[in-house]
């Protein structure tokens, strides 16, 4: 494949990782100029990359970046040669890098098994690319880290490349709910509930002073049309049946005045009363 490639056409030779197909805008909106603004450039993708980026492709959040990159970069698998993805300017190709076998004992401070490492691993052993040309390009300190050791230049990721944070579950829980609600109070009609009703009249309250003892002895009489003692018990409202009499009387009498709310009550205890002395 790579045999097919002319390399000294490129200005730029950048060996993305996966956080520029997954976490960047679209490759081919990307303000290129600021790499070169006249180019071409070329955008190569190794193994590791390809790989890391696979395994996105059902990832609920980058699931969708995955499959896109996937789309774009299919041609070049199907071509074995790179397919320009920017007309520009600049002029942006994006190819596979053909990988040669990589001696893990002679890169002793790469780990095998890091992802960072094999994609540093995989730049060191790209073949007929010359070093001079190498550009990591990524966001990620850790493999440029890795890269400046082994004398291959890097580029950081702009920060105005980066796609803008996605909301969290909750913040789109919550925008689908705030949008649900504009929709229903463009779409359903308004309930307005008006309640009116008429207060009744004031309560009058009146208030009658204690009476003295001599007092209590002549108001029963006055209920019950006694003068004198009553002549089954020695005291006046002594028995039950004459305590019933007078009550009944004073009900009588309340009755008659314009208090609505209060011959209920009295009535009532009227009828417990008797109740009370039918049982004895």
């Amino acid at each position: 494949m790579s045999g097919t490639i002319d390399w000294s056409k490129y200005s730029e030779v950048l060996f993305m990782d996966s956080m520029v197909a997954l976490e960047a805008k679209p490759l081919a909106s990307l303000p290129w100029t600021e790499i070169d603004p006249a180019g071409p450039i070329l955008v190569l993708v190794v193994p590791q990359v390809m790989k890391e980026i696979d395994k996105r492709k059902r990832d609920g959040r980058l699931g969708k970046r995955a499959r896109e990159f996937n789309r774009l970069i299919a041609p070049a698998a199907e071509s074995g040669s790179a397919v320009q993805i920017s007309a520009g300017p600049p002029q942006v190709d994006i190819a596979f890098a053909q990988i040669g076998r990589i001696d893990w004992d002679a890169l002793q401070d790469l780990d095998p098994e890091e992802g960072d490492a094999r994609v540093v691993a995989q730049m060191l052993n790209v073949a007929n690319v010359p070093a001079a040309v190498k550009t990591l390009f990524s966001y990620d300190n850790n493999p440029i880290a890795m890269a400046s050791r082994y004398g291959i230049k890097a580029r950081k990721l702009p920060e105005n490349w980066l796609l803008e944070p996605e909301p969290s579950p909750h913040e789109k829980e919550l925008l689908r709910l705030k949008s649900k609600v504009a929709e229903l109070e463009t779409t359903e009609p308004e309930i307005e509930l008006k309640l009116e009703f008429e207060a009744p009249d004031s309560l009058q309250i009146y208030r009658v002073e204690a009476l003295d003892a001599s007092e209590h002895m002549i108001l029963p009489r006055g209920f019950c049309g006694k003068t004198e003692k009553c002549h089954r018990t020695p005291g006046c409202l002594a028995s039950a049946s004459c305590r019933i009499r007078v009550m009944t009387a004073n009900m009588a009498s309340i009755a008659s005045r314009p208090y609505p709310a209060i011959p209920r009550a009295f009535t009532a205890i009227s009828k417990k009363n008797t109740a009370k002395s039918a049982s004895r």
